[in-house]
């Protein structure tokens, strides 16, 4: 039998059931929060790697 309910089907702890959605919502949020700054730091990666280009290829042009 499942330790969070007693033989009628009520809930041995309601406050521990809470407290385990709380932490999933939490695991949530920081797997979304890791996500986003992976994606934010690709992101800068790629702008950073285009602005070096774009210089490249104007000092290029200068000395032409």
């Amino acid at each position: 039998m499942n330790d969070r309910f007693d033989s009628k089907g009520n809930i041995l702890n309601p406050r521990s059931m809470e407290h385990d959605r709380e932490m999933q919502l939490l695991k949530n949020m920081e797997s979304v929060h890791s996500r986003k700054k992976a994606a934010f730091n690709e992101l800068l990666r790629y702008t950073y790697s285009n602005l070096k280009d774009v210089k490249n290829n104007d000092s290029d042009n200068n000395n032409s």
